[in-house]
């Protein structure tokens, strides 16, 4: 099966500083998932307006590499087939000599680093730290590896 990375997304609504300024001023614990529902506090501002059906509303995330390719092989997975031919053990091994500063602990931020470092050589500072939000352990930034984030039966 061959896989094909593309990747469009528009989120107009969220460009205005004002309810980015708003929204970033709210108290952490506002901000992340309740009782098992990520964006609650944007879900449950939808609520009791008849603006969007609770089905649609408070369904359940998908992680996006589900939502666009098929349930039995998701983006995900094509993803990290491809990364285990692009990056080896070895490599992994030496990613701390290879890349000093915020060395990559997966195949897939080793891979990404190294595009980074093509195009941007000598330019690692750029990079402070990876991003992942602050109420989650995870290592690795795909939905897929959050503890709210459970698979539908079909793929289990």
């Amino acid at each position: 099966m061959s896989c094909v990375l593309l990747r469009l997304e528009l989120r107009v609504p969220f460009l205005d500083h004002r309810l980015t300024a708003y929204f970033l001023s709210l108290p952490d614990d506002m901000k992340v998932p309740k009782h098992g529902v990520e964006k609650h506090l944007l879900r449950d501002s939808f609520s009791d307006q008849d603006l969007i059906p609770d089905e649609i509303l408070w369904r359940r995330k998908e992680a996006f590499s589900d939502g666009m390719m098929s349930v039995k092989k998701s983006w995900y997975v094509c993803l990290q087939e491809h990364l285990e031919d692009m990056v080896n053990d070895d490599q992994m091994e030496k990613a701390p000599q290879t890349f000093p500063h915020n060395p990559p602990h997966t195949k897939e931020a080793f891979y990404f680093r190294q595009v980074f470092e093509q195009r941007f050589p000598g330019r690692s500072q750029w990079l402070p730290h990876y991003w992942l939000p602050r109420w989650t352990q995870s290592s690795d930034p795909s939905a897929r590896t959050l503890a709210f984030y459970t698979p539908d039966k079909e793929e289990q």
